[in-house]
């Protein structure tokens, strides 16, 4: 996942370079619609997989982040619970329960 992250952060300043470089067209070629819609459309079929693959990036992130919480959380409680039953366990073993008959 970080080696796509520093792929894209590589190649941002080309991506930012061909965005203005599109919109000076368009700016250039407002009275042509037909280079307006082409100039528009190649624009998008760079820029809009590059958007998608940050967005699941994000995304994958978050799970991430919330698998990892989730198994923190996990392991307090399962130390939390190892713990107490040791601390019952050790205490049986040092204050054995003495049955006394009448």
């Amino acid at each position: 996942m970080q080696a796509l992250r520093d792929e894209i952060a590589k190649n941002k300043a080309l991506l930012d370079t061909l965005e203005d470089t599109g919109k000076e067209i368009i700016a250039d070629s407002s009275e042509d619609p037909q280079v307006v819609r082409d100039v528009r459309g190649e624009l998008n079929k760079i820029v809009s997989p590059v958007d998608a693959i940050l967005r699941k990036l994000a995304e994958r992130q978050v799970k991430l982040q919330n698998a990892l919480l989730r198994s923190q959380e996990f392991q307090v409680k399962t130390e939390s619970r190892f713990i107490l039953m040791l601390h019952a366990f050790l205490y049986q073993k040092l204050h054995p329960i003495v049955l006394v008959t009448i």
